[in-house]
């Protein structure tokens, strides 16, 4: 897949997805591959300019440990800036440490030690953009460990489930890795019912392989030849750190797992000479 590249590294939209090809929907973070993140860090160690630019993009940083507020617990008052605040949701996203402390309610005052306070959960105060840009200057320092490289879309896929597959409902294809796929629902209705099929068949069109477009949710289909089963025990379910605002469920399901007709394997192959592609015009 041609990648534009010229599209790369411009530090007004470090935080922004870049789309890798106008004829393909695929895009890209700049936090979700290795060699995203080492071309940014040749760029800082090799320019001035560049490093320059670049601490300035992220001077909020240094910003947050000024604005302070406060937590009251039992007869007790204590103070935390906003640094702590993101200092211990970065612990959380690479330890799993704090998650009592970030999703349990506690009472906060933004004005002072004296109050007025409201009953909150402090994972409510993490703003997502602000979030995402705090994780990639922490993975550009090597103070969070880099993703593996993975395609994001966003596009529809049918899926099968219930007894006898009797139900038949349309989700989010959100992103393909080596080695499988990444599925999103927003529906506390359907969920229950999905999680309690023993089996799931996921539709999944990949005629764009083969150089085959048309549509532009090129992934869609309702043809059986294009139907992959997969067990109940095999689907990996998970939320994101946000998942209590947009109600999004996510679940993995693995190349290997999902069994048909078409060799789904194809996908992982297609993501991971896509990263070589990108690895030899980032040089």
């Amino acid at each position: 897949m041609l990648i534009n590249t010229g599209d790369f590294l411009p530090l007004s939209s470090l935080e922004n997805k870049i789309k890798l090809n106008k004829n393909f929907p695929f895009t890209l973070k700049y936090s979700d591959g290795k060699n995203i993140i080492s071309k940014i860090q040749r760029d800082i160690k090799n320019s001035e300019v560049y490093a320059q630019e670049f601490n300035n993009y992220f001077s909020f940083i240094n910003d947050l440990s000024n604005t302070k507020f406060w937590i009251q617990k039992e007869n007790n008052i204590f103070p935390m800036t906003l640094m702590d605040l993101y200092q211990a949701f970065l612990q959380f996203i690479k330890s799993g440490e704090f998650e009592d402390q970030l999703y349990n309610v506690s009472d906060i005052s933004m004005y002072g030690p004296l109050g007025p306070f409201k009953p909150v959960a402090l994972i409510k105060m993490i703003n997502k953009s602000l979030a995402d840009k705090i994780i990639l200057y922490n993975i550009i320092k090597n103070k969070l460990p880099t993703r593996k490289f993975r395609l994001n879309i966003n596009q529809q896929v049918a899926i099968q489930f219930g007894n006898n597959f009797c139900k038949v409902e349309d989700i989010n294809l959100k992103q393909i890795t080596e080695h499988g796929i990444v599925l999103s629902l927003r529906d506390d209705i359907i969920l229950p019912e999905i999680e309690q099929s023993e089996k799931l068949r996921v539709y999944l069109s990949l005629n764009f392989l083969d150089g085959i477009t048309g549509t532009d949710n090129m992934f869609y289909s309702d043809y059986k030849d294009d139907m992959y089963t997969i067990d109940q025990s095999n689907i990996k379910y998970y939320l994101s750190y946000n998942s209590f605002e947009s109600n999004e469920v996510y679940f993995f399901c693995r190349f290997n797992h999902l069994k048909g007709n078409k060799d789904i394997f194809r996908l992982g192959e297609f993501v991971r000479q896509t990263e070589k592609d990108l690895s030899l015009q980032l040089v």
